[in-house]
């Protein structure tokens, strides 16, 4: 299949090569002079464009993004920003390992530049090494504080090793940021579920499901605290709104048997 992004720049240079024509063509009058300031200006508005529809392409193809920004990486691997775009596009198609290993080039040159570090530890936790990508998202969080996505996997890695109170600093710091981020509620409420703080992750993943963008896994998610917390019928009635009903009647089971409870009765209330 042939992408977007190979298919635009034929037609961007069918473009440049009729303006360059249309510049070749003779009228019988002398050509205006060339206004230095207006040429300059009229350049760097036409790069504009193109970065954007580059930019624009990017988004919308990952492998075209990560053949984009590698280009560049490839051309001047002290370039920063190539380095991190790069790697995010490389751990969207699956190649994290490829993604640390430049990720280790680029901090080299760039030891304190924190979306490298990020990215680092971003990688390594794809990579199943969370222990390993902590001390790379805390300090990539230190020298940028107030980047959430940073915030929301420094606090998934905490969660990872167990540390679900350093986990709560991150995720805490993040909201303050982005109070109505559906992904960091969703992430907060599964940790704060993970510690045994049931009514807290309960408040956190209603938020969530009541935000809109919220997903079914989100609702399932909901489902599982609330019968967790022995709050059966809303758990089951939620669980329903997503799942067939075998599945949802197996995902009850399966919280009655964590909670150490017989199979449900025939009439039952919720445990508030």
């Amino acid at each position: 299949m042939i992408s977007a992004f190979r298919r635009r720049p034929h037609t961007a240079l069918a473009l440049i090569l009729s303006a360059a024509l249309a510049g070749c063509a003779t009228t019988g009058t002398a050509p205006p002079k060339p206004n230095p300031q207006a040429q300059a200006k009229a350049k760097a508005e036409q790069m504009k464009a193109n970065e954007a529809e580059v930019q624009s392409l990017i988004k919308e193809d990952a492998v075209a993004a990560a053949a984009y920004w590698g280009s560049i990486y490839d051309a001047n691997n002290k370039d920063a920003n190539a380095a991190a775009n790069y790697c995010d596009a490389l751990r969207q198609i699956g190649s994290a390992e490829k993604a640390a290993t430049v990720l280790r080039q680029a901090l080299d040159l760039n030891p304190d530049d924190p979306r490298l570090l990020a990215g680092m530890g971003k990688a390594l936790a794809a990579k199943g090494q969370a222990n390993d990508a902590v001390p790379f998202l805390t300090r990539a969080a230190q020298l940028d504080p107030k980047n959430v996505q940073t915030l929301s996997a420094a606090g998934v890695v905490q969660d990872q090793i167990g540390h679900s109170e350093e986990a709560r600093t991150y995720y805490e710091a993040a909201l303050k940021l982005k109070p109505d981020s559906v992904t960091l509620l969703n992430n907060y409420g599964l940790s704060r579920a993970f510690a045994g703080d049931l009514p807290k992750a309960e408040e956190l993943l209603r938020k969530a499901v009541g935000t809109p963008g919220a997903t079914a896994q989100m609702r399932q998610n909901l489902a599982l605290v609330l019968g967790l917390a022995g709050k059966y019928l809303e758990s089951q009635a939620l669980a329903r709104s997503d799942l067939p009903p075998q599945d949802a009647e197996t995902n009850m089971a399966y919280i009655r048997a964590m909670r150490g409870e017989p199979k449900a009765a025939t009439s039952e209330t919720d445990v508030q």
